[in-house]
């Protein structure tokens, strides 16, 4: 377990997290092809990913509003300072992006803690229109953080992120999906060969460093207020990791 208190150290830890994702999304995925993140946001999983998979065409869509992608400028940024790494950035909604995509058009559909922002009834939908666009033969991979927390310091964080109370974005189902939801929708929609892998984060993050997350993910300062003591003490924990792979049998 690896606990931070100092904020500076938020942006280096958070880049292992995503680094190691992009490590277990890359083994998953054959040698070459064409990828579309949705959601990309700043790029913290498309980046090392790309790194991973240099003769992979990526394309990264997202609308780039809200707390967490906020604005294209910094991914735009990474991209004008290191020329070896192709991302191909559409700024658009991912519903009416799908929806103008051809049948059976790319290798592989991903996403990094997208899920958590959609409902029942639209990830039914999104994972239909990934199992429509994707080729006969192509993978789809998601990954979101736990919904089940195995500690107080992991239930800290799924309360402040999900609860209207404390949060300002509250979600619109779920803190995240029940893996169990997600496996579902993927064998509806038609997808098979499904494997879920489980990350453990290993990661606490207390006193400042712990203010500094909530005030980065737009939970309200009342939070803070409200439990500074064990948050000073004990801190908040990323959940595990949840990674969910299928794909689309010839």
């Amino acid at each position: 377990m690896k606990i931070i208190s100092d904020p500076k150290q938020l942006e280096a830890v958070w880049g292992q997290q995503y680094a190691r994702l992009a490590r277990y999304f890359a083994r998953l995925l054959p040698e070459q092809g064409v990828l579309v993140e949705i959601g990309c946001g700043r790029g913290q999983l498309t980046i090392p990913l790309a790194e991973r998979i240099p003769r992979w065409q990526i394309i990264g869509v997202d609308r780039f509003k809200g707390p967490y992608s906020k604005n294209r400028a910094e991914l735009r940024s990474v991209l004008a300072s290191d020329k070896k790494i192709g991302i191909k950035i559409e700024v658009s909604d991912y519903r009416r992006w799908l929806e103008s995509q051809t049948d059976s058009k790319y290798d592989a559909i991903v996403s990094s803690e997208f899920l958590p922002e959609l409902d029942s009834e639209k990830t039914r939908s999104f994972l239909v229109d990934c199992y429509r666009v994707i080729r006969a033969g192509g993978r789809t991979i998601h990954s979101f953080l736990s919904p089940e927390p195995r500690n107080e310091r992991q239930r800290r964080l799924i309360e402040a992120d999900s609860n209207p109370r404390w949060t300002k974005t509250p979600p619109a189902e779920w803190f995240s999906p029940p893996p169990r939801k997600v496996r579902e929708c993927l064998q509806l929609a038609g997808f098979k060969r499904l494997q879920l892998t489980r990350l453990r984060s290993g990661l606490a993050i207390r006193s400042d460093a712990a203010r500094e997350l909530l005030k980065d993910w737009d939970i309200r300062r009342s939070y803070w207020e409200s439990n500074h003591r064990a948050l000073e003490k004990e801190g908040i924990e990323v959940p595990d990791s949840i990674i969910i792979s299928a794909a689309k049998i010839k």
